[in-house]
């Protein structure tokens, strides 16, 4: 009996997927906003991104057609860059930034990482892990190392007169000592992660 209950549980939590799917699509593709939210969406491989991720503009694409663009076109989020730059370290450059949704943000990073996009990769010079202690989140540094980011990769930055050339713990502590800011919690999450 529980057997058989449990299994219509399931059908039921599939069909409610499932419908909740097929009214999106309908609500997007029948109005006249669905052609055009879609073109919008299309134009630039960051538009569909930021969507989700801002809270303060794109207010004329909600956040949930910018997911279902995602889900139902041929947008790829393994091999996406955005503007140019590895879809990872780019997205996480938002982080603890005002107008962003921090939620948002980790769960497109990890989608992300599902599809095979290198959590690794550089963004002018930076590892999204390095980025992350660059700007002091430790939220952030201790999520990318959950998924898997290297302590390992240095940080490459032209131009840049400090704490180059070094791998992730050693620029925390780099930075730290420079006095540009207190990454006491950023080297904690680091130290313990190790």
């Amino acid at each position: 009996m529980r057997a058989s209950l449990r299994a219509l549980a399931l059908l039921i939590v599939l069909f409610l997927r499932a419908m909740k799917n097929i009214i999106i699509i309908l609500t997007v593709c029948i109005s006249g906003y669905g052609i055009y939210a879609w073109s919008f969406l299309e134009a630039d491989a960051s538009r569909p991104v930021l969507a989700i991720v801002t809270d303060d503009s794109y207010k004329q694409i909600p956040r949930f057609v910018a997911k279902a663009y995602l889900e139902f076109s041929d947008y790829s989020l393994a091999n996406e860059e955005i503007d140019g730059s590895p879809s990872v370290p780019y997205v996480a450059t938002g982080y603890d930034l005002g107008n962003f949704n921090n939620k948002e943000i980790l769960a497109l990073i990890d989608r992300f990482i599902q599809e095979g996009a290198d959590i690794n990769a550089k963004y002018e010079g930076y590892s999204a892990l390095n980025g992350a202690i660059l700007a002091n989140s430790p939220g952030l540094v201790e999520f990318l190392l959950e998924k898997g980011a290297s302590t390992n990769i240095v940080v490459q930055r032209e131009g840049l007169e400090y704490c180059n050339g070094l791998a992730s713990l050693e620029f925390a502590i780099c930075i730290n000592n420079l006095g540009k800011a207190d990454l006491s919690d950023v080297i904690a999450v680091l130290q313990n992660k190790t």
